[in-house]
């Protein structure tokens, strides 16, 4: 609706980029019927801009099937799509191709710097690193209180966690049980999860990247103790 109703170009890609956005998560939450949805927005939307390959692109990715989803976002990428570009370059990033993954994600960031960045890359040891740092920050008493709970690096969220609901681009995860139910129920250790690819991409320096694995990772604890 924002999109019809708007007169002016630019605000209406903009619109464009939220209802593709919403079509994301509408698709991501398992909430539509894919094939029926696509169909429906090559009717709305109609040729060019890049609009109906770019919803192509979304649905593959938030399904997991991440060499799907480079072709049309690849078409529409090429009709200037800053959006796009960037899930474009997530995708590469999945099919192990980095180098063609940061030419993409750096593409958008150059076609929207407002909303994308050139994505940062960190060594696997300054990210561990940061990560100690962090934990070092917290009060002993809730070191004691996690101290069963580990915590892991893993570039992304794995294919299958995906294509049971994951969001691909999650920064952070934490699974197992809180400080609270482990207490009456102590069996596997519970797990926090930062994903460095995703991580990377949403920060535009270092010092940023360094500050977004800190507050992920707090994050990630709070959920270990309990809070929502």
């Amino acid at each position: 609706a924002a999109a019809r109703s708007s007169s002016d170009p630019g605000e209406k890609l903009g619109a464009w980029d939220l209802a593709l956005d919403a079509f994301a998560a509408l698709f991501w939450s398992g909430g539509a019927k894919a094939g029926a949805t696509l169909v429906a927005l090559g009717d709305d939307l109609g040729p060019g801009e890049g609009h109906l390959e770019t919803a192509r692109g979304f649905a593959a990715f938030y399904a997991g099937d991440f060499a799907a989803a480079v072709a049309p976002l690849r078409e529409a990428t090429s009709k200037g799509r800053a959006v796009a570009a960037h899930y474009l370059g997530a995708a590469l990033e999945r099919t192990a191709d980095i180098f063609a993954a940061d030419k993409e994600l750096t593409r958008a960031s150059k076609l929207d710097p407002e909303r994308f960045v050139r994505p940062v890359r960190l060594p696997e040891s300054d990210f561990d690193e940061c990560v100690e740092k962090a934990l070092a920050e917290l009060p002993d008493e809730i070191r004691d209180a996690i101290a069963d709970c580990v915590v892991t690096r893993e570039d992304f969220p794995s294919v299958d966690d995906v294509r049971k609901g994951t969001d691909p681009l999650l920064l952070g995860l934490f699974r197992g049980r809180t400080v609270s139910e482990e207490r009456q129920n102590l069996e596997a250790p519970s797990e926090v999860v930062l994903y460095r690819r995703n991580l990377e991409k949403i920060a535009d320096s270092r010092r940023h990247l360094k500050d977004e694995i800190r507050v992920t990772l707090l994050h990630e604890v709070g959920h270990a103790l309990g809070f929502d």
